[in-house]
């Protein structure tokens, strides 16, 4: 497995709380890309099994996804995922990737992959906007 890089070396501009949380270490981050690992001993499981929780899954993407872009005040708006397999918490780990692949009218387009080992266990692609002030709801 890749060494985890220090994040004082990454410059991530978001969500670090999020990751201390969650245990998400960033593996690599560049310009539109992110890889993350996340370890499943502390996953959530589906009742009486070892079968991590899918929400567990679409958090580890979603948040491959912000780091992708590793902006301030951004939001996924749209996400379309699937769910390959599932997953036992044995596999002790689980690899995301994120790559932006376009933007429009201020949207940004994220394809995230996670991979145990070589297996393909989840695809999606997130639309991520910059939100402002103005943006967001108030209550």
């Amino acid at each position: 497995m890749s060494e985890v890089l220090e994040r004082e070396k990454l410059s991530l501009k978001i969500l670090s709380s999020v990751q201390r949380v969650n245990g998400y270490d960033v593996l690599e981050l560049d310009r539109g890309y992110a890889k993350i690992l996340f370890k499943l001993d502390n996953a959530e499981t589906l009742d009486n099994s070892s079968t991590v929780f899918e929400a567990e899954l679409y958090k580890a993407a979603n948040f491959c996804a912000l780091v992708c872009i590793n902006e301030e005040n951004t939001f996924v708006v749209n996400a379309n995922v699937d769910f390959l397999t599932q997953v036992e918490v044995s596999s002790n780990e689980i690899v995301f990737e994120a790559k932006s692949i376009s933007s429009s009218l201020g949207k940004k387009f994220i394809e995230v992959r996670a991979k145990i080992d070589e297996i393909t266990v989840f695809m999606g692609n997130f639309t991520v906007l910059k939100m402002d002030g103005r943006s967001k709801i108030k209550i």
